[in-house]
């Protein structure tokens, strides 16, 4: 029996390094979304992938942007994963977190979906540049008037 605890023991301290790296790359998208004011959610919606999202959660009180997984949440501590709880405690706003598959599940999707992040990031770009130049146009066409 020590051995089978031994490696439960074990398997808990490679998942708390699981969500320690998903909790990392989370803060530097979410940073990186920040900073650059692109927390709206038509913008936000921009960056959903097949499985992997980030999605702000809104309550009565707040709010805040989280990356989420088949719209998940991640957990701070290995003790939380497959946990239920109510976004800031309020209790018509239920939400979860990853369980312990998903969250190896969402580790080995993350590289694809950063590829997936920076894609969008260059096609925000691509659009921005054409919107700005037909308003540029317009606003050629408004001074000939």
């Amino acid at each position: 029996m020590e051995k089978v605890e031994s490696l439960a023991q074990e398997l808990e301290g490679s998942m708390e390094g699981v969500l320690n790296s998903l909790l990392d790359v989370e803060s530097k998208l979410l940073d990186i979304l920040k900073k650059h004011n692109l927390t709206s959610r038509g913008i936000l919606e921009r960056f959903e992938d097949e499985d992997i999202s980030i999605q702000k959660f809104i309550s009565n009180i707040g709010g805040y942007v989280a990356l989420t997984f088949r719209g998940e949440q991640i957990p701070d501590t290995v003790s939380g994963l497959g946990q239920g709880f109510y976004i800031h405690n309020d209790f018509t706003l239920p939400a979860c977190y990853v369980d312990a598959a998903e969250a190896m599940e969402l580790a080995d999707e993350l590289p694809a979906y950063v590829e997936f992040f920076k894609e969008t990031l260059q096609d925000l770009i691509v659009e921005s540049k054409r919107v700005l130049e037909n308003s540029t146009k317009s606003l050629r066409g408004i001074k000939e008037l």
